[in-house]
């Protein structure tokens, strides 16, 4: 028989905030690229269109998820026992 196996839930990650916004790709690919040497952050570029001004790529960053989960059990290791 087969065994069934439930889904796991989705769980979000550490939210992405904007580094830099540009009129061009080439402009954004650039600084995705000098930001992806960093270590532990994840980098994307996202075209984005508000509704009254001008579209742009936004370059996003965010710390990578699993490296956060490490710190953050790091963290709570570190607390004192009353």
């Amino acid at each position: 028989m087969e065994e069934v196996t439930e889904p796991t839930p989705h769980v979000d990650g550490p939210p992405w905030t904007i580094a830099a916004r540009f009129a061009e790709f080439e402009e954004a690919d650039r600084k995705r690229k000098e930001l992806a040497q960093e270590e532990d952050l994840q980098v994307k570029v996202h075209y984005m269109t508000p509704l009254r001004k001008d579209p742009f790529f936004a370059v996003k960053t965010r710390i990578d998820p699993t490296s956060q989960l490490t710190t953050t059990k790091n963290k709570k290791n570190k607390k004192r026992k009353s």
